[in-house]
């Protein structure tokens, strides 16, 4: 009760301007000053927004969207409420609400004096530490056909990888995604870097780890000669590190290797059903990426 408190207070003071890349130092107090909101610009073509909170006294939490912020914390849409000091929100091409130029807000929020425990009283004041982290598109390496590149998202790049394609006339261009132990998505744009989902001419966006976006002359969406631009990102999370390797080719045709099914090496095993387990092979039709397992 009365933690939830916390979130029906009003800030007592002014929104705090934040500034990308400086970070900004403060305290609240569980009884006079339970709440500080923040002001964020912004600007034209970012496409992905991080902003952290730390605190080595009581808990926090942070909170965040488009606009002015609300009365009402329970309003926000975007959320962050873990109980070890270390608070972070994401906002970017694939959030909901998705990021956007414009007014940003942000709030941090202490629980509230609580009568019924002494030990949190004895510490009203709650230091925190506030950073944000803004990115614009970038081209990260610049691809041609043959063996497939490593790379990793990481927290550090966004969650996202940029890549750019120059396609010859009259070639079609397939991208595969492998080696890859978590969802991740393909997205195309020619011309320049998707700046948000509705930008993008193609997607690949699959429940499972390996994708394949292939456009061809005659496709809808066709490919045309020109610089192409393709975004590898995480559907899930940008907070974690994600390896994957990528290939890319002018020819619609997988390679010859992969269309061979793996040796499956003899094993015996005592019960029915796991003797017909190691037997199975996964084959997802040609319309999707297909992929032995």
């Amino acid at each position: 009760m009365f933690a939830a408190l916390a979130l029906l207070a009003p800030a007592l003071q002014d929104p705090i301007r934040l500034t990308p890349g400086t970070p900004f130092q403060g305290a609240l107090h569980r009884l006079a000053h339970a709440r500080q909101d923040f002001e964020l610009e912004v600007p034209e073509g970012q496409v992905f927004l991080a902003l952290s909170a730390k605190s080595a006294g009581p808990d926090i939490d942070l909170f965040g969207g488009p606009g002015d912020a609300p009365l009402n914390l329970e309003d926000a849409p975007l959320a962050s409420l873990s109980s070890i000091g270390v608070e972070r929100i994401v906002a970017d091409r694939l959030s909901e609400p998705p990021l956007a130029p414009g007014l940003w807000w942000f709030s941090v929020a202490t629980p509230i004096w609580d009568p019924l425990s002494p030990h949190e009283n004895s510490r009203p004041n709650v230091p925190y530490t506030l950073e944000v982290v803004l990115l614009a598109p970038r081209t990260d390496a610049v691809l041609s056909p043959g063996p497939a590149r490593s790379f990793a998202l990481d927290p550090e790049s966004g969650g996202f990888r940029t890549f750019r394609i120059d396609v010859p006339k009259d070639a079609s261009l397939r991208v595969d995604l492998h080696g890859v132990p978590a969802n991740l998505d393909l997205f195309a744009r020619r011309g320049s870097p998707m700046t948000g989902l509705e930008t993008a001419l193609a997607k690949a966006r699959h429940d499972w780890g390996a994708e394949t976006l292939l456009l061809t002359p005659t496709s809808r969406p066709s490919v045309q000669e020109g610089p192409w631009f393709i975004d590898v990102m995480d559907a899930y999370s940008a907070s974690v590190s994600t390896p994957f390797e990528i290939r890319v080719s002018f020819d619609p045709a997988p390679p010859a290797e992969w269309s061979v099914p793996p040796r499956l090496v003899p094993r015996a095993p005592e019960k029915p059903l796991a003797r017909a387990l190691v037997s199975v092979l996964e084959v997802f039709p040609r319309t999707a990426a297909a992929a032995p397992r």
